[in-house]
C-alpha cells in the first residue's frame, strides 16, 4: 500500500462534480460501516485519537458507527464514508483505496478491504495513518476549495504587496492590521475569533524567537505590558506544519496556534503564514483546521524576486 500517492491524490480530485447533490454530514465526520460489527469497531479505532496542538482534548474525528442497514437508510451521501469488507475468497492481503468520483459532491468513500478479521486486527497499525491522512488531505480540499469562491481579494493583494506572498484567504476575514513586513487579517467575531498573520524574518534564527519578537510589536493586548507570547514548550513540527499554543502576557488570553514557514532563498528570509484562534470555552479543531486551509496555500511570488 503506497499511501503517500494516495494522499497527495485526494488533494488533485476532491471537490469535483459540481452539478451533483452534496453531501451530509459535519466536518471531520466519518461514517465507519460494514457487514461485521468487529470491523466495525477494529477500524473506528483507528480514527478515535485526539489532537494534541489544542489546549483542551478534541478528537480529530467524529465517528458515527453505522451496520449496513443504517448506512443505507442514513448515511449514503455521508461527506467521509469507510467501507469495511472482509472475504477470504476475494483478498488476500489488507488493502486501502479510495474513490471521490461518487455521484455526491464532496464526497471521499475509502475501501478497506481484507481477507478477515484477525488480518484486519493484525494490520491496524499499518493503515491508520494512511487512513487519517486520506480524511485529512479530503477535508483540506473541500475548504481550499470553499475559500477560492468566497475569496478576500482586497486582503490578497494587500498580503502580496507587503510580504511578496500569494495566498488564499477568506471574505469571513474582513478586519486588517498592517506592519513592516507584516500583516494581520481576522474576524474580529469577540466569541471564537480566527486570525491568519503572515511575516517574515532573516534566515537562520529561530523560528519562536522570532515570532515573540513580531507578535509582541504588532499584536499588543489592551493595556500597556499586554503582548502575545509562545508556549515553547508546545511548539511541534509536523508534516510541514508548526504548531503550539500562544498566550498574552499580563492577560488570561490563549490558545492554539499553526504555522507554515516557507524558505525565500532569494531573498535569505523565512516568510511564516500563520493562523490563530481565540475562542474560549468553545471547540477550536474545526476552526484551526479550515484556517490551515489558507496557510498551505502560500507561494512566495517568484521566489522573492520582483
Amino acid at each position: 500500500m503506497v499511501f503517500a500517492t494516495i494522499t497527495t491524490s485526494v488533494v488533485v480530485l476532491s471537490a469535483c462534480e459540481d452539478n451533483a447533490p452534496g453531501s451530509t454530514g459535519r466536518p471531520y465526520e466519518v461514517v465507519v460501516t460494514a457487514r461485521d460489527k468487529e470491523a466495525i469497531d477494529i477500524v473506528a479505532q483507528c480514527l478515535d485519537c485526539y489532537l494534541t496542538s489544542l489546549p483542551q482534548k478534541e478528537r480529530a474525528f467524529d465517528v458515527i458507527k453505522a451496520d449496513e442497514t443504517l448506512y443505507n437508510a442514513t448515511y449514503t451521501q455521508a461527506r467521509n464514508v469507510v467501507l469495511v469488507e472482509t472475504d477470504n475468497k476475494q483478498y488476500t492481503k489488507t488493502s486501502i483505496r479510495y474513490d471521490n468520483h461518487t455521484g455526491v459532491r464532496n464526497q471521499m468513500i475509502i475501501h478497506l478491504c481484507s481477507p478477515d478479521i484477525k488480518q484486519l486486527k493484525a494490520d491496524k497499525k499499518r493503515y491508520e495513518t494512511g487512513l487519517r491522512d486520506i480524511i485529512n488531505s479530503h477535508e483540506q480540499s473541500i475548504t481550499t476549495a470553499f475559500i477560492k469562491a468566497h475569496q478576500n481579494m482586497e486582503a490578497e493583494k494587500n498580503i502580496r504587496r507587503i510580504c511578496g506572498v500569494d495566498i488564499l484567504v477568506s471574505e469571513a476575514l474582513v478586519k486588517e492590521k498592517k506592519g513592516k513586513d507584516f500583516i494581520w487579517i481576522t474576524d474580529d467575531d469577540p466569541e471564537q475569533m480566527t486570525n491568519i498573520c503572515v511575516y517574515s524574518y532573516p534566515a537562520g534564527n529561530d523560528f519562536i524567537k522570532m515570532r515573540d519578537s513580531i507578535m509582541r510589536v504588532n499584536i499588543p493586548g489592551e493595556r500597556k505590558g499586554m503582548y502575545m507570547t509562545t508556549v515553547a514548550k508546545t511548539v511541534k513540527t509536523e508534516a510541514g506544519m508548526t504548531r503550539g499554543l500562544w498566550e498574552m502576557h499580563g492577560d488570561a488570553m490563549g490558545g492554539p496556534f499553526a504555522a507554515k514557514l516557507t524558505a525565500d532563498s532569494a531573498r535569505h528570509r523565512i516568510v511564516v503564514a500563520e493562523a490563530f484562534i481565540f475562542a474560549p470555552g468553545r471547540n477550536k479543531r474545526n476552526k484551526m483546521r479550515q484556517a490551515e486551509a489558507s496557510l498551505n496555500t502560500i507561494k512566495i511570488i517568484n521566489n522573492g524576486k520582483q
